[in-house]
């Protein structure tokens, strides 16, 4: 992986071939010690899993992609669980019928490059598990019992 620091809390990330996205993106927070931020990005991926929110039985439904696929669009927020960065990435995809599928993204090995920019708010975002859903979602301000 290649890292340039860009001006206004910006990183340039060009990953390599066969390098796993999600993980790589990850480490890289954690070294910088990111909390909060979105990151955004194109390239190309492979053996890669996207997934839906299924809101009814609160789980992802999955779908595995082995072949290589463009990376039309990489959009996501950093936030904080714990104290460590938490990546929450969809993509949009496509082969060569140039049909597009989108969802989160679980995990993709790079089949060209990826090109990301990371833009860190300097500033924690805090995630906590949301009783209903059973997600991570941002808690950015104490809940008002009063609102309700």
């Amino acid at each position: 992986m290649q890292v340039k620091e860009l001006p206004q809390s910006r990183y340039l990330l060009v990953l390599d071939r066969d390098e796993e996205l999600v993980s790589t993106v990850t480490s890289f927070l954690e070294e910088r010690g990111i909390l909060g931020g979105t990151v955004t990005g194109i390239g190309a991926v492979k053996n890669h899993t996207m997934g839906c929110f299924d809101v009814e039985k609160r789980e992802y439904l999955k779908r595995t992609f082995e072949e290589n696929m463009e990376l039309g669009n990489l959009t996501g927020t950093i936030g904080a669980v714990d104290g460590k960065p938490f990546l929450h990435a969809h993509a949009t995809v496509c082969g060569p019928e140039l049909i597009a599928f989108t969802g989160h993204l679980f995990k993709g090995e790079v089949a060209v490059t990826a090109e990301l920019t990371i833009t860190d708010f300097e500033t924690e975002l805090p995630r906590a598990e949301h009783e209903e859903f059973g997600l991570k979602l941002f808690q950015l301000a104490p809940k008002d019992d009063s609102e309700e």
